[in-house]
């Protein structure tokens, strides 16, 4: 699988099999909506007549939220918290992604999982 911020041909995740990846999120404005929009890029293999062909599939998620900012102290300074998250799969003819599911609606811990997504 690959991953690609959209517009930024820079891979987030390239020509990996995971079990979790890390999106790093925009922030254009505080206290506002932003949105992310990803590519998830997985290549398939279609088995006919013993002749396998790889065709690429790439999926767009968007993911919505608000940032803020927390002050944690002053030698830490500030921590980013992102509140109303929300994510959503672009439905085209051949999605491979089946389902996006928000499991906590706030980030404040990046060691967590936040979204589930099936395929």
């Amino acid at each position: 699988m690959d991953v690609t911020a959209e517009g930024n041909p820079k891979y987030i995740v390239n020509d990996k099999t995971t079990d979790s990846i890390v999106l790093p999120l925009r922030v254009d404005a505080l206290d506002i909506l932003n949105t992310s929009r990803f590519v998830l890029t997985k290549d398939r293999d279609y088995d006919t007549d013993d002749d396998p062909n790889t065709v690429s599939n790439a999926d767009i998620i968007e993911v919505k939220y608000t940032p803020e900012l927390i002050y944690v102290s002053r030698a830490c300074g500030y921590k980013s918290v992102f509140n109303n998250l929300s994510a959503t799969r672009e439905t085209d003819l051949s999605n491979w992604i089946i389902d996006i599911q928000v499991i906590k609606d706030t980030i404040n811990n990046e060691n967590a999982a936040h979204i589930n997504i099936y395929h």
